[in-house]
């Protein structure tokens, strides 16, 4: 059995502040963007859950850290615009 999707979501918001490891960051951050745009749970289904075990101010204390250098190395990573992963990433919030 898989963990849920929000289940998975609120462990990687946890664990990003606190990556000593730029790659495992940006790790993370393109796990959050996957669970966020590909989930089979519909967001607003899914911030709900999320808000259930990981609040809404530190799920935005969170994404608000990530840097602009973080979202382009993400990018660079996934080979999508840096826009477009942040525009998904901040519908969390």
């Amino acid at each position: 059995m898989l963990p849920k999707p929000h289940v998975l979501l609120a462990m990687k918001l946890n664990s990003a502040p606190r990556r000593d490891k730029e790659h495992k960051l940006i790790k993370d951050i393109a796990d959050i963007y996957a669970l966020s745009w590909y989930s089979d749970e519909p967001l607003a289904q899914l911030k709900s859950q999320l808000y259930s075990i990981f609040s809404k101010e530190k799920t935005g204390e969170v994404i608000r850290s990530f840097t602009k250098q973080d979202i382009n190395n993400v990018s660079s990573l996934l080979g999508i615009p840096p826009q477009e992963l942040s525009r998904v990433i901040t519908e969390l919030i």
